[in-house]
């Protein structure tokens, strides 16, 4: 008789208590979910800065849900490119970038991994002109002494409007500064170069002639750019969830 007394408490206590894990399990993984979501819709905003191909940048990120956000950004930066070949000549340019973007990032894993798409509107151009190397310059067809030549400037200009496509990593954890990238290409189209060539001091008689050498120079110069239609996007940076 105590035998089946001591095996009727052993079974309520083992079974009770296998109902209250059993209740206490399915009550942590409520607050689980519903800490996920209050915090997407709390701490739902990202800030980071970021140096890359494009420069300088600042985003503003919002978090939709735990996989979808919209970004914004603004970068920019200037510096300077010397001895550049192009056709005979070497040009000297310095490059001013100018961009801000809209972009959609896709976190499929709900994880840090991220795909982006989007559009840049870019205020870019480079501007310069061709280096002296010798007492000569070949503008066109033809060579001038480089007295003859007054100067001769360049500018190449881009699509204000880019399509963006690329992958990421940006951290959906809160608190604390950490570790964000990108990667991707922007569809630049064909760049645009302008040249004009101006006779020096004294030789205002070229001019005309120089007029036609230019746009033989810059076909040749917007020959060459029409291979360069993808702009390589890598950034690095540190970003910020509150």
């Amino acid at each position: 008789m105590r035998s089946v007394i001591l095996i009727a408490i052993l079974s309520f206590y083992l079974f009770g208590s296998g109902v209250d894990a059993i209740k206490k399990s399915t009550q942590l993984q409520d607050y689980i979910k519903d800490s996920a979501s209050s915090s997407v819709e709390e701490d739902s905003f990202k800030i980071a800065y970021k140096v890359g191909t494009l420069g300088l940048g600042f985003d503003l990120e919002y978090l939709i849900n735990q996989t979808m956000a919209i970004r914004a950004n603004i970068n920019g930066f200037k510096y300077t490119l010397k001895d550049i070949e192009v056709e005979d000549n070497k040009y000297d340019f310095t490059a001013t970038l100018q961009s801000s973007g809209i972009l959609i990032d896709y976190h499929p894993w709900q994880n840090a991994l991220r795909f982006s798409t989007g559009v840049y509107n870019h205020q870019s151009n480079i501007k310069g002109d061709i280096k002296v190397t010798s007492g000569e310059l070949k503008i066109g067809d033809n060579v001038y002494p480089s007295m003859q030549i007054g100067s001769v400037d360049t500018t190449i200009d881009f699509n204000n409007i880019n399509p963006y496509l690329g992958v990421g990593l940006s951290s959906v954890e809160k608190g604390g500064w950490r570790f964000v990238m990108d990667l991707g290409v922007l569809y630049i189209g064909e760049p645009k170069a302008t040249l004009k060539a101006t006779a020096a001091e004294g030789f205002e008689g070229l001019q005309h002639i120089l007029d036609n050498e230019s746009r033989i120079e810059e076909e040749k110069l917007n020959e060459t750019l029409k291979k360069y239609k993808w702009y390589p996007v890598l950034s690095i940076g540190m970003q910020l969830r509150f």
